[in-house]
């Protein structure tokens, strides 16, 4: 017999789900007739075909046009068809029709499929998957991942880490990069280790020490700067600063990195690790409710990028006041809206892409 997936007599949609059950449709010794059937026939790839045909002799072959198949690449579709030796799948439908629903989000499903065409070795669609994340869901953890998950894919694929280092210094040096600088230095600097240019890594490390940082950034500097050490031997710190820094023995350098990570535990610990630790501070506008204007102070301890944004209670942003690149200092911005309706917003101060603090504040008639 052959499976029907479609309305022979009227040409009505069935519109069927047939998503991630493994194999999709399992076909013996026959054909299948879908066309004008506006199913949804997809799979996550780790799940296996859309369609297995098994055939001892009969010649089997799928007449699907429009339904949709998860994508419109027919080379794609192809891949996971267990291969019929005729087919007929055009038109291609470009959106799901059925009612299923993927409990994950897209993004959460992407990842999911990167990981898995890298489990694969399929280096080639885990890499164009990572970057699609990484640029189009900048603010997801997704893409953060992602970041680290494109780093296994070149690094298993030929151990060659040129390309992952120029696309990352591409997105660290775009004005409009969202995604944290921050994670995009830490690999750069660890391509530098893996590549043998120790001696860059450990004064990227040393110039992230010595220029006013966080504890907690200062902590993974520590232990960034050790374990590079560590990996190139002996080697002379380009700052007498922070030649104490250099590990004695393995079993000394793995007692710090465990006091270091304790010390993270604990929230009245000091910093010990710079002179002058990192305080960024906002101030609560005023006056606060305000009517047509309202000043809002900020103070930064060292040279910065600048950003204050403005957003309703649905966290639609109404207000992006780029102030530049400032000095170390307290600084001052007077909010002017015009046309805003009153109601609670919230301001948030933003130093080099990162959000440091938000508030809250009231406008009135």
């Amino acid at each position: 017999s052959s499976p029907v997936l479609t309305d022979l007599v009227y040409e009505r949609p069935f519109k069927n789900g047939i998503v991630n059950n493994t194999i999709g449709i399992y076909i013996f010794n026959s054909s299948i007739y879908l066309n004008n059937g506006y199913n949804d026939i997809y799979n996550d790839p780790a799940q296996g075909y859309y369609m297995q045909l098994i055939s001892t002799g009969t010649p089997t072959t799928i007449y699907a046009a429009n339904n949709y198949w998860g994508t419109t690449n027919i080379g794609t579709i192809m891949n996971h068809l267990d291969r019929p030796r005729y087919y007929s799948i055009e038109p291609i439908l470009n959106s799901p029709q059925s009612s299923y629903q993927s409990p994950y989000s897209v993004e959460y499903e992407m990842l999911k499929s990167a990981y898995i065409y890298l489990n694969n070795e399929e280096y080639q669609d885990a890499e164009s998957t990572f970057k699609y994340l990484i640029e189009n869901y900048p603010e997801t953890s997704e893409a953060y991942l992602s970041v680290s998950g494109l780093y296994d894919c070149y690094k298993q694929s030929n151990g060659n880490l040129n390309n992952y280092e120029n696309y990352i210094i591409d997105l660290y040096r775009s004005s409009t990069t969202i995604i944290s600088r921050k994670l995009l230095y830490s690999y750069l600097n660890l391509c530098k280790r893996e590549k043998g240019e120790y001696s860059e890594a450990i004064e990227n490390y040393e110039s992230i020490l010595l220029n006013n940082p966080s504890y907690i950034d200062s902590c993974y500097a520590v232990i960034d700067i050790r374990n590079t050490y560590r990996e190139a031997g002996k080697y002379k710190s380009s700052s007498s600063l922070l030649s104490d820094l250099i590990p004695q023995s393995d079993a000394a350098n793995v007692r710090n990195i465990i006091d270091i990570l304790s010390s993270l535990k604990d929230e009245e610990l000091q910093p010990q690790l710079t002179k002058k630790t990192l305080k960024l501070s906002l101030g609560q506008n005023h006056p606060d409710p305000f009517k047509q204007s309202t000043i809002i102070d900020f103070s930064i301890p060292y040279k910065a990028d600048v950003v204050i944004k403005v957003n309703n209670v649905l966290e639609k942003e109404v207000a992006n006041i780029a102030m530049g690149i400032l000095d170390k200092g307290t600084h001052k911005v007077e909010f002017s809206p015009i046309n805003l309706k009153s109601g609670i917003y919230f301001y948030s101060l933003h130093i080099n892409g990162e959000t440091v603090e938000i508030k809250k504040m009231r406008k009135v008639d």
